[in-house]
């Protein structure tokens, strides 16, 4: 699908970690929300992944909005573990539900991303789903969503439990990654005596979904008191009638199974000013690139040579206008640039961004070399958009190579980002890829640990 002008189009990415767990989930997933807007009005989306959908070869992923405008135009696809675009989907007409709200969907064969090219789809039993908007006056931008699934699951034996006992509270942490405070205590505003009350208390403040959160208790001999489902809609309070001979044993067990969402969301509006609000200039300026047309300057790189034009590359980078400003440089008095650490692919995708101010989307790999050559040329907003991509693009192979770059770079942004990676996936410090991580950078490796456990001490 074209979009027919660029700023018109917004780009809605969604990385799905742990996906295997989800697989039996009752639920649907809910993506984090995020936010488009035009000249005139506003609108809040979301994604939800349903795999019990009612045709057991599709997974159904629909999305719902709240907003006046009905005129959009949509394309769903899957991406493949390197960032392609392999599979798109069909996008079924737009509904109004009940609550208002404008909702679509589009089908998935799951025997194109579970069967045998799932390696294609599933690097690190992570699903990438990729969707654009296009509606007349929308401001463009990109959001990349980031969702880490984990079971979590305990089991609280509350020994010589009794109905007058006071409020007990107990903490879990598990694996040193989720946190969750539970309270039982007597209902005093219910006539009952015999009437209880479960309060659940997630301290981690990304905790945003819940697909099943199953809650039991039974007596000493295993029999099965009560039981309760708990969803977000619902609360996390739970009112229980436990009657006195059910815990004739003294001790009361209370289960927890849940599937946990760990939800990231970073936005990055893209904004025109540095080449004017006409798109009509920004098109202009790439074809003038395009063309070659009147170039002043030639950039060598090891494999090829790139034309372009001293005012725009002095206009959009400060080092650029270094080079060019004063006879005295060789650069400023032969025209020539010799670049030997940037390819010409990566310098080409540069010089595009320095000419229309737009970027296509991009592997992780890519993304990490573009960003590089930004921070040379002191391209800021390209630096920012690259580590967008850096940080949502995270996994277990490639978080070393992130932290190598934010130190680097002074990129405190996407050290963090890169940081919480490393904790919350503590398997990453067991791989062959930490080990020589270790060796070559031990003192970066010194200071990320040093982060992860006073994050963990404040906790």
């Amino acid at each position: 699908m074209s979009c027919g002008c660029e700023t018109k189009c917004f780009t809605i990415t969604w990385k799905i970690e742990n996906l295997s767990t989800f697989s039996s989930a009752k639920e649907s997933l809910i993506s984090p929300v995020w936010k488009t807007e035009t000249t005139k009005d506003y609108a809040w989306w979301r994604f939800l992944l349903n795999p019990t959908s009612l045709d057991p070869e599709f997974a159904l992923t629909s999305f719902e909005r709240e907003m006046k405008e009905k005129d959009y135009k949509y394309e769903m696809s899957v991406l493949t573990s390197s960032g392609e675009i392999k599979l798109r989907t069909e996008i079924e007409n737009e509904i109004c539900n009940d609550r208002n709200r404008y909702c679509c969907s589009s089908k998935i064969e799951k025997n194109k991303i579970f069967g045998e090219t799932s390696d294609s789809f599933l690097l690190q039993d992570t699903l990438t789903l990729c969707c654009r908007i296009w509606l007349q006056n929308l401001k463009p931008g990109r959001c990349f969503l980031r969702t880490a699934l984990h079971d979590v699951n305990f089991s609280w034996v509350i020994e010589g439990f009794s109905l007058n006992s006071d409020s007990i509270k107990r903490s879990l942490h598990q694996q040193e990654k989720i946190l969750l405070t539970t309270f039982l205590y007597k209902n005093t505003t219910k006539a009952s005596t015999h009437r209880v009350r479960i309060e659940l208390l997630p301290d981690c403040e990304k905790w945003s979904t819940f697909n099943s959160c199953h809650i039991y208790i039974s007596d000493g001999s295993g029999q099965v008191i009560s039981s309760k489902y708990i969803f977000p809609a619902v609360g996390w309070e739970w009112d229980v009638v436990i009657h006195p001979e059910e815990c004739r044993k003294g001790n009361l067990h209370l289960e927890f199974k849940s599937l946990v969402a760990v939800d990231v969301v970073h936005t990055k509006p893209l904004d025109p000013v540095g080449l004017g609000s006409s798109n009509t200039l920004s098109r202009d300026l790439l074809l003038l690139y395009k063309k070659k047309a009147f170039c002043d300057v030639t950039l060598n790189t090891e494999d090829t040579s790139l034309s372009a034009h001293k005012n725009i590359l002095s206009t959009r980078s400060r080092v650029f206008e270094a080079m060019f400003e004063r006879d005295q440089t060789v650069e400023g008095r032969s025209g020539v640039v010799e670049i030997d650490d940037v390819d010409s692919e990566t310098m080409d995708r540069l010089l595009v961004y320095l000419y229309s101010d737009s970027l296509e989307d991009l592997r992780w790999e890519q993304a990490s070399v573009l960003y590089y050559a930004a921070d040379k040329y002191a391209v800021i907003p390209l630096k920012r958009e690259c580590s967008q991509v850096l940080m949502v693009g995270l996994t277990a192979d490639n978080v070393c190579d992130a932290l190598v770059l934010a130190d680097r770079h002074s990129d405190e942004q996407l050290m963090s980002c890169a940081v919480d990676f490393v904790r919350y996936n503590e398997e990453v410090t067991y791989s062959p890829t930490w080990e020589n991580f270790e060796k070559s950078n031990a003192r970066l490796t010194i200071k990320v640990l040093r982060q992860i456990i006073q994050q963990k001490v404040k906790k």
